[in-house]
């Protein structure tokens, strides 16, 4: 009896003891709480406070025209490893406090809303600074093995790509927060662990590093990011060209040429218009290998990187290409590349649609006009700044063999595609590549303009003029070339330019003195305006909107499509004058827009409508197709007119127009948009007592 007494108490005591033991345990655990929860609360106000202060920085680079992009990368890194901290001290603590998990409980929910909120910034700076912050939301199971697993793996990946991934973990079977619960709904989240990786790629059950790696790569490094949704084909589809033929014919020339900036613009455009991704990233290698000491040239390549992703250092290279511009003295440029070097999206630029046009008045008293008068002289003491397209280069026909800023001089184009080689007379040649290696005899100083930059602005593509105001219109057709580089959705880069509006700022900032190219859109004839009150002539073969200039008192500096005579050391375009009679029968082209490219025969009628007061005996024939000039003709003999008004650029134009011309001297014709053709040149040659040009100076008696 005695034995079992002692026994009891030593089981009594050991009960205390454990108890003693435990309620300090318990004391203890509730003393480190206090500190566990005031720090978790300390970083959660810092992080708060935090983002506050980026908030107010962006608020007020906002109100003040800053750049809230520039400094986001440091801002949003500091927010990350706050929150990560957070969560870090919230799963450890929590799942050992007994006494304060309520207020764990409301920390968990606050964290929660953190996360949320920074989710929510992440997104919207995106949205305006190209960050490409890829967020990951991560739903878990607490106590899960599989889900603690998948933590882990997401930790290493957050580790891999510090300042460009963000995890944002929440539980899947908190139902606390509704915010969290919509988060869940949207995402039909029904099983944990659950991934969401960019807001489009969901991920169900575990996945390891080399996956998601995979997906975040694909991501980071996609193609040519801001030229998604455009329609490459556009052109080729209106031509109605077949594409892989096109595209195979591209492939040829790739294998002909050995200039490596030609060689990358090839595969960029195969890549494009075959959705062949893969080509436009091996497009880079050849850009890479580009050794070139022309300044615009080197600014257009780094551009060119930038530009096309597939993971590049975009703030690298629009840094060196901010260099450049600012070398160059070109502030506009500068700026630009700046501001896209910080990663901004939206890139405000001014705008002037100011017109230089005018309503003129006509002559009531006159009785003749000599059309034809004016003229422009070409020397050796000229620098001549010409469009690309259809110069040295030309993608429609498949002929890129070098890089935009090397002069050569192409004959043919895409009629080569498609004509017999009989029809092609490379010998007299086509467009203003084979016109200017003739004018090039006089010894001008030449250089092609490439690289403008068009903005998309309220739904218009608009070139800028030598100050960076944003002025004249870009056809739509001519920003989707397949070799324009896409900086943004709405600013663009056009290496092959086409046009006297992608040629104002060059012209301006390199001192030339006659601009040769393109004047078939109402804003290429703006552009010659704008140049005209610079001093600087342009000459425009292509003349289809020339006649929206027509006595214009700028149009004195603007050739239309005029022949020419080369007389040792200088050339003299136009002096072809002719004289009419105000009562004189006219017959006139006109044409419908039924079939691609028959819209040029519109050119004659254009003039001669702005004419129409003073010409009262005008006669139109309407064209619904080619091979039409001998309606012209025997509309002429009806009418018993001895002038006929129209444009010459095939063989049967050439051929009814010749006969015509041929049967009396007193015949005369006034032809439009003719000069860059084989057969207009011939006719114009033929006749030089009888043809005359769309003249926008014509001198009225």
């Amino acid at each position: 009896m005695s034995e079992v007494l002692p026994l009891k108490k030593i089981f009594i005591r050991s009960f205390f003891i454990a108890l003693l033991l435990f309620l300090v345990g318990v004391f203890a655990n509730s003393l480190l709480d206090v500190p566990r929860l005031s720090l978790i609360n300390e970083v959660m106000k810092d992080h708060e406070l935090h983002r506050e202060a980026y908030l107010t920085e962006k608020l007020f680079l906002t109100v003040f025209q800053g750049n809230e992009c520039e400094h986001v990368s440091r801002r949003i890194e500091q927010l990350k490893e706050e929150l990560k901290q957070v969560g870090i001290d919230l799963s450890t603590y929590s799942t050992s406090s007994w006494l304060h998990k309520g207020d764990f409980d409301f920390l968990k929910r606050k964290y929660f809303l953190l996360e949320l909120r920074l989710l929510n910034l992440i997104t919207g700076i995106n949205q305006v600074c190209d960050s490409q912050f890829i967020p990951i939301i991560y739903f878990y199971q607490v106590d899960d093995e599989i889900s603690e697993r998948q933590g882990y793996v997401l930790d290493e990946i957050s580790e891999g790509f510090k300042n460009q991934v963000f995890i944002f973990s929440f539980d899947k079977d908190y139902e606390d927060e509704p915010l969290l619960n919509t988060l869940k709904r949207k995402y039909k989240i029904s099983q944990a662990p659950t991934i969401i990786v960019d807001d489009s790629l969901v991920l169900e059950g575990i996945h390891y590093v080399g996956q998601v790696n995979a997906s975040i790569l694909k991501i980071l490094r996609k193609p040519d990011p801001y030229a998604e949704g455009i329609n490459f084909t556009l052109v080729l589809e209106r031509a109605g060209f077949d594409i892989p033929e096109f595209v195979k014919l591209l492939g040829q020339e790739y294998e002909k040429t050995q200039d490596e900036f030609a060689r990358g613009d090839l595969l960029l455009i195969m890549g494009r218009i075959s959705g062949n991704q893969s080509r436009i990233c091996d497009a880079l290698e050849h850009y890479d290998k580009v050794n070139t000491t022309d300044l615009y040239e080197q600014a257009l390549l780094y551009e060119t990187s930038a530009s096309l992703g597939c993971g590049r250092n975009k703030r690298a290279f629009y840094q060196e290409a901010e260099k450049i511009w600012k070398q160059l003295e070109i502030p506009y440029r500068e700026n630009i590349a700046h501001l896209l070097s910080t990663g901004k999206t939206s890139i405000e630029v001014p705008v002037n649609r100011t017109s230089f046009m005018k309503n003129v008045s006509l002559p009531t008293t006159a009785q003749m006009v000599t059309i034809g008068r004016s003229s422009l002289k070409l020397t050796s003491q000229d620098h001549v700044l010409s469009q690309v397209d259809r110069v040295n280069r030309d993608w429609l026909s498949g002929q890129i063999n070098v890089s935009p800023s090397k002069l050569q001089y192409l004959r043919v184009f895409s009629e080569r595609l498609s004509y017999p080689t009989s029809a092609l007379l490379p010998e007299i040649g086509w467009h203003e590549g084979a016109r200017l290696q003739e004018l090039s005899s006089v010894g001008f100083q030449h250089t092609p303009g490439f690289g403008t930059l068009v903005k998309n602005v309220n739904g218009t593509w608009l070139a800028p003029d030598e100050q960076g105001v944003f002025r004249f219109e870009v056809t739509i057709d001519k920003v989707y070339y397949p070799t324009t580089r896409f900086l943004r959705m709405d600013l663009a880069l056009i290496a092959d330019t086409h046009g006297i509006n992608m040629l104002v700022s060059q012209a301006l900032h390199q001192n030339a003195s006659i601009v040769v190219g393109c004047c078939d859109h109402p804003g290429k004839i703006e552009a010659a305006l704008y140049l005209a009150v610079h001093n600087i002539s342009t000459i425009c073969f292509t003349d289809k909107e020339a006649p929206r200039a027509l006595l214009n008192s700028l149009s004195n500096r603007i050739m239309t499509s005029a022949p020419y005579v080369i007389e040792g050391s200088h050339a003299v375009m136009g002096n072809r004058p002719l004289r009419f009679s105000l009562e004189e029968n006219i017959v006139v082209a006109n044409a419908t827009d039924e079939h691609y490219s028959l819209w040029y025969y519109q050119t004659p009628a254009s003039y001669f409508s702005k004419l129409g007061e003073v010409f009262p005996h005008l006669f139109f024939v309407t064209f619904t197709d080619f091979n039409q000039t001998g309606k012209l003709v025997e509309k002429a003999r009806r009418e018993h007119a001895r002038v006929i008004a129209t444009r010459v650029f095939n063989e049967d134009d050439y051929a009814q127009l010749k006969t015509w011309l041929s049967s009396d001297p007193r015949n005369r014709a006034v032809l439009f948009h003719s000069m860059p053709y084989p057969y207009g040149y011939t006719l114009f040659a033929e006749f030089p007592e009888q043809t005359t040009f769309g003249d926008l100076q014509p001198v009225f008696s």
